[in-house]
């Protein structure tokens, strides 16, 4: 009797390939999926991303995957989308269904379900409280999906409690990182980054917009500025907020110390430069950059949001504060811990050793692993 396992095709849908934590992640699993097992295709609903934010895309392509983008600009164009994957779909007859991502999740299972696919699984990655409306409709959207994948304890538990998705569809799958990647990375020359290379940095990574709370960030740093004197701030990311934050940077008698450099594809040697990693998000799932960060061996501070707790444990919980109603309070106090921080060296290389060690548990292998489980769980 042959031994030999039949290869499944995995339809892998994502709302956007340019460069970000769930994003990397998905590329991750895409282009390291045991080929032996499972043969991955690839669709995206936005365009294919600009020149110099295509780093994932070519990741993908350079594993021999060519992904579909459907040009996805408007809202409008969702019904579209669904009747365009709905024919790849029914052309393909792929085992499963994987999506990423809130439109992704919609148009998917959508497509999915009238394409005749009896496994779509779901990937929720943030616990989002901004629109009630769309908790409703990606429930409604989703209700024949096979397994909703959460990339957190807590995010599992919004889900749930909030999103009402049904708790015997949930589960959990943190997020990974490569570690390599992030421990071998050079540190960047400063300079590039209009840094002096005798200074010190605080580093935020991410998007500039309302969830990320990239202005507290500002604030803080105004406020310490004084009893930090060799650090400056770095803001790497592009968003819709970039113009106000700008305008709040320049505002800052401590302007000549904040430095908004873009968007940035060199982000391992900025984190390998930098002495520590803030996030002062108001929401999240499971932040991929504080991952990163820790990875790096770097300390970080970041409010207590969703999948914190379950990365920070040990002495690396006291990176984390915890937000209260009082905004001056909340970034008052959050400043007091980075400067903590930044005056007891040996209790942030204590810190950094420890992140390390936490960021091993979060391997990209260890990820792709646990949904090659669910895959062929579902699928045999």
């Amino acid at each position: 009797m042959s031994n030999t396992r039949s290869l499944h095709q995995i339809a892998f849908c994502i709302s956007d390939l340019e460069v970000g934590g769930a994003e990397r992640c998905f590329t991750e699993l895409v282009t390291r999926i045991d080929r032996r097992r499972f043969s991955p295709l690839v669709f995206c609903l936005k365009p294919r991303p600009q020149p110099g934010k295509t780093e994932l895309v070519d990741r993908i392509v350079e594993s021999g995957i060519e992904p579909v983008f459907f040009d996805l600009r408007h809202s409008w164009q969702l019904s579209r989308a669904v009747r365009r994957l709905k024919l790849a779909f029914r052309r393909l007859q792929p085992s499963l269904v994987q999506t990423f991502l809130f439109h992704a999740n919609c148009v998917g299972a959508m497509a999915g379900h009238r394409a005749g696919i009896r496994r779509i699984v779901a990937g929720i990655r943030v616990a989002d409280p901004r629109s009630r409306f769309r908790l409703w409709l990606e429930r409604k959207l989703t209700r024949r999906v096979s397994n909703y994948i959460c990339v957190s304890q807590a995010v599992a538990a919004y889900s749930a409690q909030v999103g009402k998705l049904p708790p015997e569809k949930l589960a959990v799958i943190s997020n990974g990182v490569d570690i390599d990647r992030f421990q071998r990375a050079q540190p960047i020359d400063l300079r590039e980054l209009r840094v002096s290379q005798d200074r010190k940095v605080l580093t935020y990574v991410g998007r500039l917009d309302q969830q990320k709370r990239v202005e507290r960030l500002v604030r803080m740093f105004s406020d310490i500025a004084d009893a930090i004197p060799e650090y400056d701030l770095i803001i790497v990311g592009d968003g819709p907020q970039r113009n106000e934050l700008v305008s709040l940077a320049g505002r800052s008698p401590f302007a000549d110390r904040i430095r908004l450099v873009g968007f940035r594809d060199d982000v391992p040697a900025i984190l390998a430069a930098s002495d520590m990693l803030l996030l002062a998000s108001q929401w999240e799932g499971m932040p991929n950059v504080l991952l990163e960060a820790m990875a790096a061996g770097i300390p970080l501070v970041t409010f207590n949001v969703e999948g914190t707790e379950e990365l920070l444990d040990g002495i690396a919980a006291t990176q984390f504060v915890e937000a209260n109603d009082d905004e001056a309070d909340t970034i008052r106090r959050f400043g007091d811990r980075v400067v903590d921080f930044a005056r007891d060296q040996n209790l942030a290389n204590r810190i950094a050793q420890s992140n390390i060690e936490i960021a091993k548990q979060f391997s990209i292998p260890q990820m792709v692993s646990r949904y090659e489980q669910l895959y062929a769980r579902l699928i045999d």
